[in-house]
């Protein structure tokens, strides 16, 4: 289970909110947000590896994926 593309998806969330929540300005978050939610995101680069997975099992890992974004950009 390790290799599974979400494996640390736990772990991931809570380096991100962190991110989000120890910024200081509007700028600052602006400047961090590509690599929160963005196309540089561990977020992006996960839902990419998501292909990997078999039809069924891609459904429920892109419904946990998701639940992380929206707890993210909350």
């Amino acid at each position: 289970m390790a290799d599974h593309p979400l494996a640390e998806l736990a772990r991931h969330e809570a380096e991100l909110v962190a991110m989000v929540t120890t910024t200081a300005t509007l700028d600052e978050l602006r400047e961090r947000e590509p690599f929160v939610v963005g196309k540089r995101s561990i977020l992006a680069a996960l839902q990419k590896a998501l292909g990997s997975l078999e039809p069924e099992e891609r459904r429920d890992a892109g419904a946990r994926l998701q639940a992380t974004r929206r707890v993210v950009e909350e």
